[in-house]
C-alpha cells in the first residue's frame, strides 16, 4: 500500500493580501480600509515532515518533503535519513498515554 502525500498549504505573501484588498476596493468602490495585522519572515530553506497515523506505530512513521513522499534514497536534505533513527522516539511524543 502506497503512502499518502499530505500536501502542505500555499504560504501566502504580503503582496498578495495587498493586491486582494485593492481589488476589493476596486469592485465595491469604496475607501481603503486601514488593516491591522501580525506578520512574520519566512525564511528561506526547506520544507520536511514525518507523519504517523493516529492509530499508528513507530514502523507506520514515515518521513516527506513540501511536494513528495521520502525515502533513503530519494531524501530531502538527509531529514529521512535522520527521521528514520529516530522513529522510536517521534513515536514516544505522538503517543497518549
Amino acid at each position: 500500500m502506497s503512502k499518502p502525500m499530505l500536501k502542505f498549504p500555499s504560504i501566502e505573501q504580503f503582496k498578495t493580501i495587498n493586491k486582494h484588498v485593492r481589488d476589493s476596493v476596486q469592485y465595491h468602490n469604496t475607501l481603503f480600509p486601514t488593516i491591522k495585522f501580525m506578520g512574520s519572515v519566512k525564511i528561506h530553506g526547506t520544507n520536511a515532515s514525518f507523519v504517523r497515523p493516529v492509530n499508528g506505530t513507530q514502523d507506520d512513521i514515515y518521513f516527506q518533503s513540501r511536494e513528495r513522499v521520502l525515502d533513503i534514497v530519494q531524501d530531502n536534505a538527509g531529514f529521512c535519513a535522520w527521521g528514520t533513527g529516530k522513529k522510536d522516539v517521534l513515536n514516544e511524543l505522538l503517543t497518549v498515554a
